[in-house]
């Protein structure tokens, strides 16, 4: 099994990536810091969040 994508573009088409509305109905998740952790560990601080992928649920 495949881990988890590391942008949208690998199960969304970008029209609906592109639309924060559609993507988010389509499951895109904004990560929090704690969801960050959990990959990244302790090197993840909130300076990470504005460049942070998106992940599918």
């Amino acid at each position: 099994m495949r881990g988890l994508p590391g942008n949208g573009a690998d199960y969304k088409a970008m029209g609906v990536m592109k639309n924060p509305v559609a993507a988010k109905a389509a499951g895109l998740v904004l990560p929090t810091l704690d969801f960050c952790r959990k990959c990244h560990g302790a090197k993840a601080d909130a300076s990470i969040l504005p460049r942070a992928h998106a992940h599918k649920a």
